[in-house]
């Protein structure tokens, strides 16, 4: 407002103005300027206003009011002239283009909730984000001058993009008996398919594409949806399925084998839905079970001759049999058997035989034996049998076998038998064999211990050798022979005498020596089938050629036992005894090399048992390191008190057929003295050839002293 005054008496100092609404009630009050020119504002646009002005001069003389009605002008908006805007799945972006009007645009205000609420902002561009896709939104813009005064609100219905979701197109699936397995495929919708979810019988989803621990032969509702990668779900894909009949393990093959007492079982099977863990096996037609992890079983104990009833079954890890299988059996037969067989009670026309025979399956019932090795056979019901009559020195081959009552043949058992050669006492019981020597012997011995210094050497002999022969033995006995003449005197060169009779063969030895020889000298008493001692030849060829074709052919060739023994078991101390020597020499104990040969020595043996029977239990020497059994030693307790008892004693140093086993340059001898030493094979001793004569030598005359010695023909 300007107030134009009229001029007073005086200058105008102040000019006051008011206002009002025309329609308003109320007091003016106003406002002092000291210029006539006063702006009102903030006053209401297209209203009418009364203004009211004033002035005082400086004498402060007020003038009259004046009074105009005034209208303002209405008032020029912003506009909105355009929105734009674009779209996504979660978001609208709004761009608008504003007009201003009587005011700057200053604010730009945005809402989506149809003005609920409002977003301030001093772009024109704004987006609003997570949003829902597919949802319209009820957008409303407005703007906002310098002066607060807002525009028309701008109305729009935007919606966002609409999403599209996967889909499951199918699914394929695989069944076991307690199994499903499923493979969805699917088409992608705004987004990749990410992973699928499944869901059986309507209970929760799983991640996992296999349902396990189902019944069999059970039909299941499945779900199957796919997850895109904003984890955006499809619609469920629906499908029926049904699990497998469980497949349980079959036994393809069985194969049995059996021994007497045992039968073997194979077993062939084929797994199912499990795996074979157990075999179970059956002799007795399912009555009891024997459980096995392998798929081989041996039953053991059984009867022979048995069939069993076999079944077999395969059970596999979820406990679950297979069917049974059955087949049959039998244990094999158990023929008898003969273990082996024996001889005893040998005599020279009967051979006893035991059978050791073993019942198989039936008792033994009979024995069969055969002397003839099979020609023919005698039966018994004893497993015991004696042959008799048989021919004296003759071999069998024996033949035996067992029934049993089943009629089952054992296997044969054989074994050879030699009956003995015939006892002198056999022989000579013979009148035709009366006038051989040996019997001359028998005859003098007339069955009498010492009869005629003649001792018959059984087992039952005490001390003596048990080798069934017949002995000289005493000082002096009549067994003078002449040997090598058949002159009307007989020589000392010719006579010998009769160490005894062994089998049905007289042993002689020279009543004299036959000179002095070295048993070696090569200074060794080895003695083999390649090494020979000096004396061998001495014996066997300067000796034995001596005699002449006549005489040496009455001679036999004899097995001597060359192995000789130690000095404690031949001469020395306790053991150095007669029968022990024997035994060393001769008999069961002896070992080393038998040489075949005419002409020998006499054994230590030979000499002790020449003694009489009072000393066979002296041994061939004695001293303080060797005394007898009862701690004696000296000349009265060995052979050294046996001299004038002994026709052996030939009361020089004498060589025997024994070497020493423990020193290869020792052989035994007889002492001067009567007893029995060990020297060097090099010294040269007395040697008296001594052999055995033909079994058919016959006694001619003679009543064998040295003066009237026997003749032989």
């Amino acid at each position: 407002t300007n107030l134009v005054l009229s001029n007073g008496s005086a200058d105008v100092d102040k000019y006051y103005f008011g206002i009002k609404e025309t329609s308003s009630e109320e007091e003016v009050s106003y406002i002092e300027s000291e210029t006539p020119n006063y702006e009102f504002s903030n006053l209401k646009d297209n209203t009418e206003y009364i203004i009211y002005s004033y002035a005082i001069d400086v004498n402060n003389v007020k003038s009259n009011v004046y009074e105009t009605r005034v209208t303002t002008n209405e008032y020029a908006l912003a506009t909105i002239s355009e929105v734009t805007h674009s779209v996504t799945l979660n978001s609208i972006t709004l761009t608008v283009n504003a007009n201003s009007g009587d005011g700057t645009i200053t604010k730009y205000m945005y809402s989506n909730n149809d003005g609920e609420s409002w977003v301030e902002s001093d772009s024109n561009t704004y987006t609003f984000t997570d949003l829902s896709d597919t949802t319209e939104y009820k957008i409303r813009v407005k703007v906002v001058d310098s002066n607060g005064v807002e525009s028309t609100e701008y109305y729009e219905a935007i919606a966002t993009e609409t999403y599209i979701l996967p889909v499951v197109a199918n699914v394929e699936y695989t069944t076991t008996y307690n199994s499903i397995t499923l493979t969805p495929s699917g088409t992608d919708g705004t987004n990749t398919i990410d992973h699928y979810e499944y869901s059986i019988d309507n209970g929760e989803y799983q991640t996992s594409n296999v349902f396990s621990n189902l019944t069999e032969q059970t039909e299941y509702t499945i779900n199957v949806k796919a997850i895109d990668s904003n984890n955006r779900e499809s619609n469920p894909y629906t499908i029926q399925v049904t699990t497998d009949t469980y497949e349980i393990p079959e036994i393809t093959n069985v194969s049995t084998s059996s021994t007497t007492n045992s039968i073997t079982i194979n077993v062939t099977a084929t797994p199912g839905d499990g795996t074979i863990t157990k075999y179970k096996y059956s002799r007795d037609n399912g009555s009891n079970w024997y459980e096995s992890t392998n798929n081989s079983y041996t039953f053991d104990n059984l009867t022979s001759n048995t069939t069993f009833y076999i079944q077999v079954k395969v059970e596999d890890e979820n406990g679950r049999e297979s069917a049974v299988y059955n087949t049959t059996e039998t244990t094999l037969y158990i023929n008898p058997v003969v273990n082996s067989v024996s001889t005893s009670n040998i005599t020279s026309s009967s051979i006893t035989l035991t059978v050791n025979a073993t019942a198989g399956s039936n008792p033994i019932q009979t024995y069969y034996y055969s002397n003839n090795n099979g020609n023919s056979y005698v039966s018994s019901t004893s497993n015991t049998y004696t042959f008799s009559g048989l021919s004296a020195g003759t071999t069998y081959n024996f033949r035996v076998y067992v029934m049993d009552s089943g009629g089952v043949q054992s296997n044969y058992g054989r074994i050879g038998g030699t009956t003995l050669e015939p006892t002198l006492a056999e022989i000579c019981a013979d009148e035709a064999n009366s006038n051989l020597l040996s019997c001359h012997v028998l005859s003098q011995y007339n069955g009498t211990q010492g009869n005629n210094g003649i001792y018959y050497h059984t087992s039952s002999l005490p001390n003596g050798a048990g080798d069934n022969s017949y002995r000289y033995s005493g000082a002096n006995p009549n067994n003078y022979v002449c040997f090598g003449s058949n002159s009307s005197t007989c020589s000392s060169d010719n006579l010998y005498r009769i160490i005894g009779v062994f089998d049905d063969e007289v042993k002689l030895i020279k009543s004299t020596s036959y000179g002095s020889y070295v048993w070696d000298s090569g200074y060794d008493n080895t003695w083999d089938a390649t090494t020979k001692p000096d004396i061998y030849t001495t014996l066997n060829s300067t000796y034995l050629n001596s005699l002449g074709n006549t005489w040496s052919s009455r001679i036999s060739t004899h097995n001597y036992e060359v192995g000789g023994g130690s000095f404690p078991n031949l001469t020395y101390g306790p053991n150095g005894v007669p029968q022990n020597a024997y035994r060393y020499e001769v008999g069961e104990n002896q070992t080393g090399y038998e040489e075949s040969m005419k002409i020998g020595l006499i054994y230590v043996s030979d000499y002790y048992y020449g003694a009489s029977p009072t000393y066979w239990t002296y041994p061939g020497f004695t001293n303080n390191s060797f005394p007898d059994t009862n701690g004696n030693y000296g000349n009265s307790y060995d052979y050294r008190a046996t001299t004038g008892s002994n026709w052996m004693h030939l009361g020089s140093e004498e060589w025997t057929v024994s070497h020493d086993s423990e020193f290869t340059v020792h052989v035994f001898n007889v002492n001067s003295s009567g007893s029995v030493d060990g020297y060097s094979v090099d010294y040269s001793f007395a040697v008296r050839p001594v052999f055995y004569l033909n079994s058919t030598v016959q006694y001619v005359s003679g009543t064998g002293t040295s003066n009237n010695p026997i003749r032989i023909n």
